[in-house]
């Protein structure tokens, strides 16, 4: 059974990254993070954080970073 302890939201995932919402976003929109989920009708939409994990593991050995650091505000 899935538990909620498997995901992060989207600002907990931006924070540990220290990457913006947006920056996320696009990231999972252009195929460069794992897409987050709802678990119910309207609920949050969370990140798998294994396949987030899993995925920046096997990236961030690569001279391309796959996302970007946050802008400045």
């Amino acid at each position: 059974m899935t538990q909620v302890t498997d995901y992060v939201t989207t600002p907990e995932l931006a924070a540990r990254l220290g990457v913006s919402r947006a920056t996320l976003g696009r990231a999972a929109k252009k195929g460069t993070l794992p897409l987050p989920v709802r678990l119910s009708p309207g609920g949050p939409l969370l990140w798998p954080i294994a396949e987030v994990e899993a995925f920046l593991k096997r990236t961030r050995n690569t001279t391309n970073a796959p996302i970007s650091p946050a802008k400045p505000d």
